[in-house]
């Protein structure tokens, strides 16, 4: 048992979460800033997380409870029939009018490149000694020509040569599906209904906290965003938005708006300006026959400035 939750469980009675639905299959629960994932399991004891929001993040969180309704919203949200709306308060004064005009988002998947494995090295090798008719054969191709693949397999010394042409194969091919999925993805530009789209990988490999937008061999991934507002917090220029993702990686909201060059305000992690918390609340969540809104209570989301 993990030490700590008696303490994250006592931290969840302080501050009750607000309910914003509850039916036989599902509770959605506005989530404080502060309170981490361990802290609703907490609080709601036997249910099950479908999706996560950052410890610092807030609003909208659903969760299962029992087996077949976790099972039916993890096949939603992995054939992206989901729909998650986020507020945002961004350093900066987003110019949208001043990205490069792009096409809308298609997540279909490049072709992924063929990689051979050893025994079609193996075979290839057998067939071209075959065709060779006549000539004397080396101890070497006397084996390859007489030994089958499942008695090679065995051998190391015999299949080496063919397990390297396998790995060089491998290599070759994720180089070029890496290729493609950095063809595929975009960058940053804008719509023609004057939305800000970030279409770049991110590339999280569990060694630091922190993800890689933009890396090449991460996971296509696509963050929507549409300004509401221009202003300032804290006497700094801000822009608040209105944010979709099209596909759910972890912090891809963050990395997202950081690489297009204005991270979310109170965001340390990724160069965000100092804030009182991080200025990111999930505002609404369509799942199934679900449809909830968080409604934005946070007066440090609201600008205190005027449009620009």
């Amino acid at each position: 048992m993990n030490r700590f939750l008696p303490l994250v469980a006592a931290a969840a009675a302080l501050r009750p979460l607000v309910e914003l639905h509850r039916c036989g299959d599902y509770v959605v629960v506005d989530k404080p800033p502060g309170l981490c994932m361990a802290g609703v399991a907490a609080a709601y004891p036997g249910a099950r997380s479908v999706h996560q929001l950052d410890k610092p993040t807030s609003g909208c969180l659903a969760l299962a409870l029992h087996g077949d309704a976790a099972r039916e919203a993890h096949h939603a949200f992995r054939s992206r029939a989901v729909a998650k709306t986020y507020a945002a308060v961004v350093d900066g004064h987003v110019d949208v009018d001043a990205l490069p005009a792009g096409p809308a988002p298609d997540l279909a998947a490049p072709p992924r490149e063929r990689a051979l494995p050893a025994y079609a090295f193996y075979e290839r090798a057998q067939k071209a000694l075959r065709r060779r008719r006549g000539g004397a054969r080396s101890p070497a191709e006397a084996a390859l020509e007489a030994t089958p693949w499942s008695e090679a397999k065995r051998r190391p010394r015999l299949r080496e040569p063919f397990d390297a042409e396998a790995a060089a194969d491998a290599a070759r091919a994720a180089a070029a599906d890496d290729a493609a999925r950095a063809r595929a993805s975009l960058g940053v530009y804008r719509l023609p209904d004057g939305a800000l789209v970030v279409d770049a990988p991110v590339l999280d490999d569990g060694a630091s906290f922190a993800v890689d937008a933009g890396a090449p061999r991460g996971r296509r991934s696509v963050t929507v965003a549409r300004v509401e507002a221009r202003g300032a917090l804290g006497g700094r220029p801000c822009t608040r938005l209105a944010v979709e993702t099209l596909t759910g990686r972890r912090h891809q909201i963050r990395a997202h708006l950081a690489l297009a060059g204005h991270p979310v305000a109170g965001d340390r992690t990724y160069g965000g300006s100092p804030a009182a918390r991080l200025m990111l609340h999930a505002t609404s969540l369509r799942l199934l026959d679900l449809d909830v809104a968080a409604p934005d209570t946070f007066p440090a989301l609201r600008l205190d400035a005027g449009e620009a």
